[in-house]
């Protein structure tokens, strides 16, 4: 097996506009060579035209490019939908000065969690 991450913010360009070119090449070289790729559909880069973990809309968009990448490559059994979903909320609520915004932290875990989960569904 092997964890392969697409870039999140290269493939999912728009509310069901998908490019699979960065994905389709390495995962057809893993596939030949009879690797079980494990895909980590996101990383921690967000696409440009959704405003971050903060961003109500961002648990269905997601679930939608989940839905849209089990659908291209069917034969990938192994996922980890949200790599450090604490972190990555961390992040998106550390203010300049390295403050936490604990009610943007929340709302950021609530929106990853409620992703991942839809994703999984």
């Amino acid at each position: 097996a092997l964890r392969y991450g697409p870039a999140y913010y290269r493939t999912h360009l728009g509310p069901e506009l998908f490019d699979w070119e960065v994905c389709d090449a390495p995962l057809a070289r893993m596939r030949a060579l009879r690797l079980q790729p494990i895909a980590c559909l996101c990383d921690g880069g967000m696409p440009s035209w959704i405003a971050g973990a903060q961003d109500v809309a961002f648990p269905v968009l997601f679930a939608e490019y989940a839905r849209a990448f089990a659908q291209r490559y069917p034969w990938i059994r192994a996922y980890t939908p949200i790599r450090d979903i604490a972190g990555f909320a961390r992040r998106e609520a550390t203010r300049p000065d390295g403050s936490l915004d604990a009610r943007e932290y929340a709302r950021a875990l609530r929106n990853l969690c409620m992703a991942h989960e839809l994703a999984v569904e």
